[in-house]
C-alpha cells in the first residue's frame, strides 16, 4: 500500500472526508462508488486564460483537463463549457452577452422589490429607485443560451410572450431621449468598474428602447469560468512505490572457475558428439 504522506494527499483526503460526513448514512455506499479515491487521481498543472496557474486532480490518465467538462458550483448560473474551470480571479467584472437561442419557460411569482437597494447597489439609491419593481408580479423565466455558450434564465414580464414575437420596445423615442442623459451621468460617475459595466448595459438597453426581453443578459458564469490554455501532467497523486534495483555484485574467483569448468565440460561433450556424427556412429536428429 503506497504511503499517503504528501501535503496534497492529506488535503484531498481531508476534503473528501468532510464531504463524506455530510452524506446521509443510507447513501454512503453509493457515494463511495461514485467518488474518486486518492489512488485514482492524476495531478495536472494548468495555465488559465487569466494567466493564473493551478493544480487540478483528474480521475485516471485517459484524458487531459482540456477534454473534460468540469463541475460548477453555486457561484455560476449553469454548467461550464468543455475545457473551462471555475476560478475566482481578482479584478473580473460581470459580462453581458447576447441571447442566441431560447429553450423552455416556466412561470414564477415574484414579491415586490425591497425599498432598500441590494448590497451591490448600496451606494446608488437613485438608480435602484428607477429600476425596482414596487409591486408583486408573476413573470416567465425562459431558459436561454448566450453567445458565450453558457446557459441562464431570462425573466420576461409578459407571461404570454414567445420567442417568435421578438423583443417588444417599451419606450417611446421621447422617453428614450429623456432618460439617456441620466445614464450617461451614471456611467461617467460610476465609483467601481463593476457598476460602470452595469450602467453601460442599462444605457444600451435604454438607447434601444428598453426592449422586453432584453437582447443581452448578464452571464453569471463568464465571471468565474476560465479556459485552460495549456496543461501538463504532474504524476499520480499517490505515486507508486518504485521498484528496488538489485545491487550489482562482483563474482568470486571460485565461482568463475566453476563456471569455466562447466563450460569446458559442455564444450568437450559437444565436440565428442560432432566427431561421432562425422564417423557415422551417431544417427543425425
Amino acid at each position: 500500500m503506497p504511503k499517503l504522506g504528501t501535503k496534497a494527499v492529506k488535503e484531498f483526503n481531508a476534503n473528501r472526508q468532510q464531504q463524506r460526513d455530510r452524506v446521509p448514512a443510507d447513501l454512503v455506499e453509493i457515494w463511495e462508488l461514485r467518488m474518486s479515491k486518492a489512488e485514482d487521481l492524476v495531478r495536472w498543472r494548468v495555465r488559465l486564460d487569466c494567466g493564473c496557474v493551478k493544480e487540478l486532480l483528474l480521475h485516471g490518465d485517459m484524458h487531459s483537463p482540456l477534454e473534460v467538462v468540469w463541475p460548477s458550483s453555486i457561484l455560476t448560473d449553469g454548467d461550464l463549457q468543455l475545457g473551462e474551470i471555475e476560478h475566482v480571479h481578482k479584478g473580473t467584472t460581470d459580462s453581458y452577452r447576447e441571447t442566441i437561442e431560447w429553450g423552455e419557460s416556466r412561470t414564477v411569482d415574484r414579491p415586490a422589490d425591497a425599498v432598500e437597494p441590494p448590497h451591490y447597489l448600496s451606494g446608488e439609491p437613485d438608480f435602484w429607485a428607477k429600476t425596482r419593481h414596487p409591486e408583486p408580479r408573476t413573470i416567465a423565466l425562459w431558459s436561454a443560451t448566450l453567445e458565450c455558450g453558457h446557459h441562464t434564465e431570462v425573466p420576461v414580464e409578459d407571461v404570454d410572450w414567445r420567442p417568435s414575437d421578438g423583443p417588444v420596445i417599451t419606450l417611446t423615442d421621447e422617453e428614450r431621449q429623456s432618460r439617456l442623459p441620466d445614464f450617461d451621468q451614471l456611467v461617467a460617475e460610476a465609483s467601481t468598474e463593476s457598476l460602470r459595466v452595469i450602467y453601460e448595459h442599462v444605457r444600451r438597453m435604454v438607447a434601444a428602447g428598453l426592449p422586453e426581453p432584453a437582447p443581452e443578459r448578464r452571464c453569471g458564469t463568464c465571471r468565474y469560468a476560465h479556459r485552460v490554455v495549456s496543461c501538463e501532467p504532474n504524476g499520480w497523486l499517490v505515486p507508486s512505490t518504485p521498484l528496488k534495483k538489485p545491487k550489482a555484485t562482483t563474482p568470486s574467483r571460485a565461482s568463475l572457475k566453476k563456471k569455466l569448468k562447466d563450460a569446458e565440460a559442455t564444450a568437450s561433450n559437444l565436440r565428442k558428439q560432432l566427431a561421432e556424427l562425422d564417423d557415422g556412429q551417431m544417427p543425425a536428429t
